[in-house]
């Protein structure tokens, strides 16, 4: 049997106030003053043996 893996991506998710899931990975995409862009990924203990790159 094949592991399933899935992806929901919930745009501003801030909204859901205390109600978001503890363990979900965030992703945050950023506009600097010159136009670059930067991502920041905050990163729980449950997604550091499922994504051994961060």
């Amino acid at each position: 049997m094949r592991a399933r893996i899935s992806l929901l991506i919930v745009e501003w998710p801030e909204r859901l106030g205390d109600e978001y899931w503890r363990d979900a990975l965030w992703l945050s995409l950023e506009l600097t003053p010159d136009g670059a862009r930067v991502l920041t990924a905050k990163v729980p203990a449950a997604w550091r043996d499922r994504w051994p790159l961060i």
